[in-house]
């Protein structure tokens, strides 16, 4: 088990759709578990699993999907369990993708309402050098330090995109930010495209002529309708501004996009009305900007193998120290110290649960 520095039982307040992990209870009796081992301990009933509607505590998701690979024994479960869904776990979301008129709008669609599925990370649709990726990553505190939760999505992402373009879609590779596995040969032949570890984010890489492509079988009347349910699913001022600026913050730091006008202009407001809202919930753009590195900064450390230049780089400091700079104030520790610290915690085996 992951130990991620929070006190046993502390799984964040950020609320998770299902989704995918509805078919986790299946796929854990295939190994012979019990799901109810899985369970143990954790504040979730079995039935929770009966609807993917349902939500839960993301750093649980995270955790649960942690102790399912650990009794299992399947140091990959999450990818097992991801490849069996794509778009149509997605609820409203899913609906809007198979009714959108190509796959940008598709894309574009999902992620305007992922944060109605989850507050615990962020799906972006990003330019990488001549292709784009469909990146995924949490800022959830209680998420930090776990892989499988990356496992899972990837797999779905990679299946919406296949599935809603009729496999023209043309995907170049998929990244991961965790450490590579000792055994690669199940993500190797589930995606059958290059398939790269250790990596500053976790995303599907796919050619920008791809967006473009049409959606067989959409029905823009059904489209429209899923765009009306969804405007009126997200009102405005439905999120606190400070959750809505750790979000954008989140994928904004892999464009290079650290400043307070770049993230309220892509927030749809005035910098200072951002500031405005933000003072109004006690905090500041430059408090959450050093929230979100932080997080970002110990997962990386937690679970690639990149160096301390690497990773400031992909947090966009100016060079490795002013990164360990900043990390020492976070966390009293050089990055090097800390990881080094985390690796000594991660032997000493899963604290007793309280």
């Amino acid at each position: 088990m992951l130990d991620n520095g929070l006190r046993p039982g502390d799984f964040g307040n950020a609320p998770q759709r299902l989704a995918a992990l509805v078919g986790l209870p299946h796929l854990v009796a295939e190994f012979g578990v019990p799901f109810d081992d899985v369970l143990r301990g954790f504040p979730v009933a079995a039935s929770t699993f009966e609807s993917d509607e349902n939500r839960i505590p993301y750093g649980l998701f995270c955790q649960i999907m942690d102790r399912a690979a650990e009794l299992t024994g399947c140091p990959h479960i999450g990818l097992l369990l991801g490849s069996r869904f794509d778009h149509r776990c997605m609820g409203l979301a899913g609906r809007w993708m198979a009714n959108a008129p190509t796959l940008e709008a598709a894309l574009t669609g999902f992620i305007a309402l992922q944060s109605s599925a989850t507050r615990g990370a962020t799906a972006y649709l990003h330019r990488t050098g001549e292709d784009y990726i469909l990146g995924y990553g949490a800022f959830d505190r209680s998420a930090l330090g776990y892989v499988q939760n990356y496992a899972t999505v990837m797999p779905v992402a990679f299946n919406l995109i296949r599935e809603l373009t009729g496999g023209k879609a043309t995907i170049v590779e998929v990244l991961f930010s965790f450490r590579k596995p000792s055994d690669i040969r199940p993500y190797r032949d589930f995606f059958g495209v290059p398939v790269l570890f250790d990596q500053p984010q976790t995303g599907v890489v796919f050619t920008k002529a791809s967006l473009a492509l049409p959606i067989p079988g959409a029905n823009l009347l059904d489209f429209a309708e899923m765009q009306r349910r969804a405007e009126a699913l997200l009102p405005p001022g439905q999120s606190p501004w400070s959750d809505r600026t750790r979000r954008m913050l989140r994928s904004a730091l892999l464009r290079g996009e650290t400043q307070g006008p770049e993230i309220a202009a892509a927030l749809g407001v005035h910098p200072r009305a951002l500031r405005r809202s933000l003072a109004s919930e006690r905090t500041t753009f430059r408090d959450l900007l050093a929230e979100v590195r932080f997080g970002a900064a110990q997962e990386l450390l937690a679970v690639t193998d990149l160096s301390a230049g690497e990773i400031a780089a992909a947090l966009c400091y100016a060079n490795q120290p002013a990164f360990n700079q900043a990390f020492r104030t976070w966390s009293g520790m050089t990055p090097r110290e800390w990881r080094q610290d985390w690796k000594g915690r991660q032997l000493q085996g899963p604290r007793p649960s309280s």
